[in-house]
């Protein structure tokens, strides 16, 4: 499960299941819509039809996979954003056809209604940017200089991780890559806003980690009339930035929905 937005005024539900550009969660499977109440749910076929999942209907995946999944449920999401107002469902999500979809979807309804209409006037969006050290690091040039063997004593105001030491040049460089990114991402984007907000924008004081790291948090204020060429913005630096592999998180004011029981 992906996301929801209205059905568009202009179009009439489809009473079956139809397919949509681009690749679903798992490539090579398709993504899809289905229409009900009055909503249009986007989801993507997994491949594998053993995969675990919790009682509550969440994916279960090790650390390394959760990582993956949630890159890959972002980026589809913001090029779903394009052409449709949606709210995502949580990262995650899974149902096992369409009656349990139609199930789930009937118990929270009304207020699943009620934050897609909600959905359609704000003009108020929280941009998060988040990467992997460990694939920006692959980016990093290589350094013919000698390294120190490791960080006896970190410098005032930085933290790494205790599972692994980083030199102080390797994470200075690092750092930087990951600050540049951030501006840069900035740059393309906010031209399409009204305004924006620079909530923060990461420093070269910072430490390493090995999940997802926010590198930027900005609020934009975006004209309805003004929507689809910020969310193509959003996606074409997706696709700039595609070896640094950033994720970036759109969020209105509710981040997704859940489909629990």
């Amino acid at each position: 499960m992906l996301a929801a937005s209205l059905i568009p005024m202009s179009e009439s539900p489809s009473t079956t299941p139809f397919s949509l550009d681009g690749i679903g969660l798992d490539g090579g499977t398709d993504l899809f819509a289905l229409d009900h109440a009055g909503i249009r749910f986007y989801l993507s076929l997994l491949k594998d039809q053993d995969a675990s999942v919790s009682k509550t209907g969440m994916l279960l995946l090790n650390k390394q996979d959760t990582l993956k999944h949630r890159a890959q449920h972002e980026r589809i999401i913001n090029t779903l954003r394009v052409n449709s107002l949606i709210i995502p469902a949580e990262s995650g999500s899974v149902v096992r056809g369409k009656a349990d979809l139609l199930h789930r979807v009937d118990f929270r309804l009304h207020a699943l209604l009620e934050i897609l209409l909600e959905l359609s006037k704000s003009s108020t969006w929280r941009m998060q940017v988040s990467v992997l050290d460990n694939r920006i690091q692959q980016m990093l040039p290589a350094d013919t200089t000698p390294a120190s063997s490791g960080r006896r004593e970190p410098e005032r105001g930085r933290v790494t991780s205790p599972h692994k030491r980083t030199d102080v040049k390797t994470l200075d460089r690092l750092l930087t890559r990951e600050k540049k990114l951030a501006e840069t991402i900035l740059q393309s984007i906010s031209p399409t806003a009204d305004s924006h907000e620079v909530e923060f924008l990461i420093g070269l004081t910072g430490g390493t980690s090995d999940v997802w790291k926010v590198i930027l948090k900005a609020v934009f204020q975006v004209q309805q009339s003004r929507y689809a060429q910020f969310a193509r913005a959003i996606v074409e630096c997706q696709e700039m930035h595609a070896v640094a592999e950033p994720m970036i998180v759109l969020a209105g004011d509710t981040e997704s929905f859940s489909l629990s029981m």
